[in-house]
């Protein structure tokens, strides 16, 4: 299991993401992984955006593992906006869960794309060699 999280304070910075292109270049790069999948909560819609500027895609969805209702999910008028995202089970709560994935070959375009725009929009045209 990899999890990745900041204070409130260091939140929208891009940090998520950066950790996250820095782990998938060792996954894929150093250790020659050619595929990596994860399941997101269909309610967390920042990893959602993490994980899709990385390159994941979705590949499915299901209802998780049923657990208990801690945060009250449907005691509280507060999260009647997500409750469609969790279905109630006997007492417990599954969290419905998008697949993802990202495959060698699409994270290896995508990193030479932003390698490509980031040589363009700094202006070092005649650096070609990525870090």
């Amino acid at each position: 299991m990899l999890g990745v999280s900041f204070r409130p304070g260091r939140l929208n910075q891009g940090l998520g993401t950066d950790a996250l292109r820095a782990f998938l270049g060792h996954y894929f790069r150093d250790m020659r992984l050619s595929a990596l999948f994860l399941d997101v909560a269909a309610f967390n819609r920042r990893a959602q955006r993490v994980y899709e500027k990385c390159g994941f895609q979705r590949c499915g969805e299901r209802w998780g593992d049923a657990q208990a209702d801690s945060a009250g999910v449907f005691r509280h008028q507060e999260f009647e906006g997500v409750r469609a995202l969790f279905r109630w089970d006997y007492g417990l709560i599954r969290p419905l869960l998008f697949d993802m994935v990202l495959r060698r070959r699409e994270w290896e375009q995508r990193r030479d794309q932003d390698w490509e725009q980031r040589v363009a929009r700094t202006g070092l045209a005649g650096l070609r060699e990525r870090p």
